[in-house]
């Protein structure tokens, strides 16, 4: 149980100082945890001033693309993500590289795979950077390599250019297609920066009171969102469970060592006292 909770609730996140890294939600009365829209996280990349970095990937149900020309066909799970998102994050890949600012700006096809993919379809080959892969129905050169460990989105099989999104999606406020992840300045709390990020959304609700009139933001300690997530209220109530057994059989074998050290003093007087009557009853010499 201990197992569980360490690494569930105490183990820390595989990146770079990780208690700085939070999630920033769109809030609705409907729904206090929605996505982003692009333009929404454009201004706050320009208006919000409590973040070193902020960046953001598509959710995965958006991005399953065909790989085609490496054996049998397989349907990936892909992230459109900014250029920053593993800088974020404080991802370094093990092979090659992220793709930079230049290449998401110009729609580069490139792309940068997971260690499981490398390893279960390209052999771990260590010449991967450069190599032309089909991602239909384009294709796309490999940059890089992410560790299995720093796998972020972990359902992420590759990712691609943010720009590489279809127009609809990033210029409307009417879709939301996006998590976003920053890194907080140093000294700067999660709750300093809510406070900051419910001013940058009340003056995007008075902008654009169609789309954006009812929402709020919500920052959330990524620790919280990605370690615990819902089970955590859970597992603590096992935990206390697993404790409560723990101090009841404690209890119990507390009571039976006293028990058993009362039996064994009241079996030791009554021999003495048989003693002090044997010895009472022999004659004087």
């Amino acid at each position: 149980m201990f197992r569980v909770i360490y690494g569930v609730l105490l183990d820390r996140l595989p990146f770079r100082e990780p208690s700085r890294l939070v999630q920033i939600w769109e809030a609705h009365p409907a729904l206090p945890q929605l996505q982003a829209t692009v333009p929404d996280f454009r201004d706050w990349q320009e208006q919000a001033h409590s973040f070193d970095e902020i960046a953001a990937h598509t959710l995965a149900a958006m991005d399953q693309i065909m790989l085609l020309g490496e054996g049998e066909p397989e349907v990936l799970h892909g992230a459109n993500a900014t250029d920053n998102l593993f800088s974020t994050l404080g991802i370094q890949p093990i092979v090659g590289r992220a793709f930079t600012a230049e290449e998401d700006r110009g729609k580069a096809h490139v792309t940068v795979i997971s260690e499981s993919l490398w390893r279960r379809k390209f052999g771990a080959d260590p010449k991967i950077v450069g190599r032309r892969i089909r991602l239909a129905p384009e294709s796309f050169t490999v940059v890089g390599v992410v560790s299995q460990q720093q796998t972020f989105p972990h359902w992420a099989d590759l990712w691609i250019p943010f720009s590489l999104l279809e127009d609809q999606l990033q210029t409307r406020r009417k879709f939301h297609p996006l998590e976003v992840i920053a890194r907080l300045r140093a000294g700067v709390s999660a709750a300093q920066a809510q406070t900051e990020m419910q001013s940058v959304t009340q003056r995007l609700a008075q902008t654009y009171p169609d789309t954006d009139g009812n929402e709020s933001a919500q920052v959330i300690p990524l620790e919280i969102t990605q370690i615990t997530g819902e089970v955590g209220p859970s597992l603590l109530l096992v935990c206390a469970a697993v404790g409560l057994v723990l101090l009841i059989a404690c209890a119990n074998l507390a009571h039976l060592r006293l028990v058993r050290s009362a039996e064994n003093s009241t079996e030791a007087r009554a021999m003495a006292h048989a003693r002090g009557r044997r010895q009472a009853a022999l004659p004087d010499q």
